[in-house]
């Protein structure tokens, strides 16, 4: 089964891929900063993974995910919202060696 790593599980849009991608029968490890969000509570949320915050803590958000992804074999990363996506993509080198990115 394929597992997805979805960041900024707190927001709307990070429920909404989180529900997605569990309805359609995948392994969902919801991660976020913020302590309190829907995403992590989701039926579809199969882990939750607390990070740093993007916009604070943008270089220790890069070694916490890179060790989760080391940690557990994801078949993609799934960064939503602008500061993660900025992140990731600016940083992809790092990341994909580890798991798929939803980016060319």
């Amino acid at each position: 089964m394929a597992k997805v790593f979805v960041l900024n599980a707190h927001s709307r849009q990070g429920l909404v891929s989180i529900r997605c991608l569990g309805a359609r029968g995948l392994d969902v490890t919801a991660g976020s900063s913020r302590r309190y969000n829907a995403g992590k509570h989701s039926r579809y949320t199969d882990r939750f993974v607390a990070h740093p915050s993007p916009v604070d803590a943008p270089e220790a958000l890069l070694r916490a995910v890179e060790a989760e992804l080391r940690r557990s074999e994801y078949d993609m990363l799934l960064p939503i919202n602008e500061a993660t996506v900025e992140i990731v993509v600016r940083h992809r080198h790092r990341f994909e060696k580890h798991t798929a990115l939803p980016f060319l």
